[in-house]
């Protein structure tokens, strides 16, 4: 027992650790992965040329391509570039991200992207191969006293551009820090507060992802009747875009609700939770009641308008689409 409550303290201890200083754990980690990549990848992959331009070629190459590669992943695997990119084009207006706010993010993305292929560079001219490779006049040499002072250059290169990025990081983030509005306790806070904010959320998506998807699956299986096109219904491939429907109408169809028609639109997330809204719907017409939780508030208010009420403003819409056409 007593073993067992150290191990899950020690275990705690090294996991808030690692989530207090994350994202120092997540570079270290990239730098690792890199000096470990670029190693083999040059026993495995490297083959120099013995004639020049080839050889100035090859070695460029080896320098720029995985560095360009790991930047672009490092673009691709930050959260912050897809909370920028989602939706970006059809934003409401007030929930556009303006473009101080832009930079700032876009600025912070690249500079996190830049981790994995700065190591990189700083590792292949230490190395000293690319270089050599690439700067010989004979390639092949590899003893020869010209390869042999390429081989140095290249890490003189090497240390003065690790010095020169970590002089310009330390200065960034120091000037970062004293043009920083709250005190090193209100960032902690706020950092905390955010983290604390995703985690929960996390949770209750889940929870709440779990219920919705269990109620739609109950309802599909729960049915008597079901027909094989019900089947055909649920297994068409689900597609980013799916249909929307209109879950919340209030008053009549008007002007005004054409022009919040979008607004009025929740997404289908799933074949199968399209063909369970339809489900509810029909038996709503029918005057039996469901007990979906989260259409309770919208079903005691709108139910014997709503068929009718989308209807109308899909209609309205068309008419539009067909008036815009004309000029």
């Amino acid at each position: 027992m007593i073993n067992a409550a150290l191990s899950s303290s020690v275990f705690n201890s090294i996991g808030n650790n690692i989530k207090k200083y994350q994202v120092s754990f997540v570079n270290g980690t990239v730098v690792m992965i890199t000096v470990v990549g670029e190693t083999i990848f040059k026993y495995v992959a490297f083959k120099c040329p013995c004639s020049q331009p080839d050889a100035f070629l090859y070695g460029s190459s080896f320098i720029c391509g995985p560095a360009v590669i790991l930047f672009i992943i490092g673009m691709l695997i930050n959260n912050t570039t897809w909370r920028l990119l989602y939706g970006c084009a059809k934003r409401s207006h007030h929930t556009n991200h303006g473009p101080k706010r832009s930079a700032y993010y876009c600025t912070e993305i690249i500079v996190r992207s830049l981790v994995a292929p700065g190591t990189w560079l700083f590792v292949s001219f230490l190395e000293g191969s690319y270089y050599t490779c690439l700067k010989s006049h004979s390639p092949c040499s590899s003893g020869s006293e010209d390869n042999l002072l390429l081989r140095a250059h290249s890490q003189v290169i090497a240390w003065i551009y690790l010095a020169t990025v970590v002089t310009f990081s330390f200065l960034g983030l120091m000037v970062n820090r004293c043009l920083s509005k709250y005190t090193y306790d209100q960032s902690r806070y706020i950092d905390m507060y955010r983290e604390t904010e995703e985690d929960i959320f996390d949770n209750v998506m889940k929870e709440k992802t779990v219920n919705k998807a269990k109620k739609n699956v109950s309802l599909f299986f729960e049915k008597k009747d079901r027909i094989k096109k019900d089947w055909d219904e649920i297994s068409i491939a689900p597609l980013a875009d799916l249909p929307f429907g209109i879950e919340q109408v209030d008053g009549k169809v008007t002007l005004e609700l054409l022009k919040h028609y979008d607004e009025c639109k929740e997404p289908y997330m799933s074949p199968l939770h399209q063909w369970a809204k339809r489900q509810r719907q029909s038996c709503t017409s029918k005057g039996n009641k469901t007990s979906d939780d989260e259409d309770q508030p919208l079903l005691s208010q709108i139910n014997q308008q709503k068929g009718k009420v989308c209807d109308e403003a899909q209609i309205l819409v068309k008419e539009k689409s067909e008036v815009e056409s004309k000029f």
